[in-house]
Parts: C-alpha cells; sequence; structure tokens
C-alpha cells in the first residue's frame, strides 16, 4: 500500500490490473495494509469511480486457492 493508501493488486488468473483506492470497511483496509509485496489473497472489487481503473475492496480472504497478488 502506498502513502495515500491505494494498492495495485493483479489477478492470477487473468492477470489483470486493479488500482485499489478505497475500502468497503476498516477491516479490508487492515487486510490489504498488512500485506507484503507478492502476497496472494482473494478478494471482490467494485469500480469506485466512472473514470479510470479505480477499485473499491468489498471483501478480502487470506489464504485463497484463487489469489489475486498484491504489487507496490
Amino acid at each position: 500500500m502506498n502513502s495515500h493508501g491505494a494498492l495495485t493488486v493483479q489477478s492470477a488468473d487473468t492477470r489483470a490490473t486493479y488500482h485499489v483506492v478505497d475500502y468497503a470497511d476498516t477491516e479490508a483496509r487492515e487486510r490489504l495494509a498488512s500485506l507484503t509485496e507478492g502476497a496472494q489473497v482473494r478478494m471482490s472489487v467494485s469500480r469506485a469511480g466512472v473514470r479510470a481503473n479505480v477499485w473499491t475492496a468489498k471483501k478480502v480472504v487470506t489464504g485463497s486457492a484463487e489469489p489475486t497478488t498484491a504489487r507496490a
């Protein structure tokens, strides 16, 4: 997570990149903030706006079989 609270993640399946800029709740933000680069989690996201590739993390589950990889 950068100094603005944003995080870039990549889908393990499709390699699509998501720029997470908002969090559904404190728990989702704290789980993502605690990750190290390359950590894998399962998460659901929804669009945070109508422009650009920005997303809200809705649910974050660690130790997933279908992970999304966190990148700095």
